[in-house]
């Protein structure tokens, strides 16, 4: 029987059981064996591979000590030797997607072939998509065995030296990459025959996919600040104590307007956040955290701005789809313009 690959599975803090977000900022850890989800890709790989090492740190560490992170994980995968590397999956966790495809990377700047998977919404497709190989899987984790079963295979497939086929035939995001081979036409009756295919509802796939970038014209600056309204806006998912109109914690269709108006402050008594995304300790202890209302005031009572609106714009924005962050976006948007509002202070998380 062939020796079987050497598999380096890289997680992060939560599916490691090392915590939730309170501990987003832990270092690295390596551990030999399977840990989590591992556990069940090393029954997916069955006899041809067996993760030998998992590498463990807390999403806030990777994303935000670059440097630093970088050269641990580097060094510690140097160290492992492995055939091939995967992480996640991450679904749509943001950070978590963003450090796979980091990690991801990492291993191929070595030479070592790598894998993830994550949410198509994730962040982690936007910023890895053309360089890293993803597999597409489910925004939560009831999709966790089919994103599993699809990286063990991949991950056996470029562990050994195999060449992906295509995205579509394989089962990953599209890197845009085109291989020389021969085609049943020439480029000219090939597009001749998508033409006339769209034009008659016919079934058709592109040969080359063209990614057109969402461009927002930012407004012209206020000419003196002085003079101008200002809202508050924030996506961090603060609410009145107890969240009595429900905002959810993720994930979010709709948003929220809370009256501020004479409020010198956010008092930890009467404010919370009901964010899911990040460690909302500090966040309750002061509110003004997410949504700097006593800055605010300051600067209102030094002549800074005219005046603070008395409406806060409210938002919990993980997990939100871009169909619904446009929507809901838009609907803010229409608020402050029928309201007279000359800027917004936007605090995100």
């Amino acid at each position: 029987m062939p020796e079987q690959l050497r598999v380096l599975h890289f997680i992060n803090q939560f599916f490691a059981g090392q915590g939730g977000e309170e501990h987003a900022n832990i270092g690295l850890s390596v551990t030999d064996g399977a840990v989590g989800p591992g556990r069940r890709i090393d029954a997916l790989l069955g006899d041809e591979g067996h993760i030998t090492t998992t590498l463990v740190a807390g999403d806030n560490w990777v994303t935000e000590n670059v440097d630093e992170s970088s050269s641990a994980i580097n060094d510690a995968i140097k160290a492992a030797s492995p055939d091939v590397v995967i992480a996640g999956p991450a679904f749509n966790a943001g950070r978590y997607g963003l450090a796979s495809g980091a990690v991801c990377e990492i291993a191929q700047s070595l030479g070592i072939p790598a894998v993830t998977s994550m949410f198509e919404e994730n962040p982690g497709v936007l910023a890895h998509r053309t360089e890293v190989v993803i597999v597409p899987c489910s925004e939560e984790v009831q999709g966790m065995e089919d994103a599993l079963g699809s990286l063990a295979r991949l991950a056996v497939k470029l562990g050994s030296g195999q060449q992906l086929g295509p995205a579509a035939e394989d089962g990953y995001f599209p890197r845009d990459i085109r291989r020389e081979g021969e085609r049943y036409a020439s480029a000219a009756t090939r597009a001749g025959d998508m033409l006339v295919a769209r034009l008659t509802d016919a079934p058709w796939t592109t040969e080359l996919r063209i990614d057109v970038p969402d461009v927002a014209t930012p407004a012209p600056p206020i000419a003196d600040l002085s003079k101008a309204s200002i809202a508050m806006m924030t996506s961090g998912g603060v609410v009145p104590k107890g969240n009595p109109e429900g905002q959810v914690r993720g994930g979010s269709t709709s948003w929220w307007l809370y009256d501020v108006g004479g409020l010198p402050t956010l008092e930890a008594a009467d404010w919370e956040s009901i964010h899911r995304g990040f460690y909302v300790g500090i966040t309750n202890e002061n509110p003004n955290y997410a949504a700097p209302l006593d800055v605010m005031r300051e600067i209102e009572d030094a002549g800074g701005v005219e005046r603070v609106h008395d409406e806060m714009l409210s938002v919990s924005g993980v997990g939100t789809h871009v169909s619904d962050s446009r929507r809901i976006g838009k609907e803010m948007a229409e608020h402050l313009k029928k309201n007279n509002i000359d800027g917004a202070l936007l605090v995100a998380t």
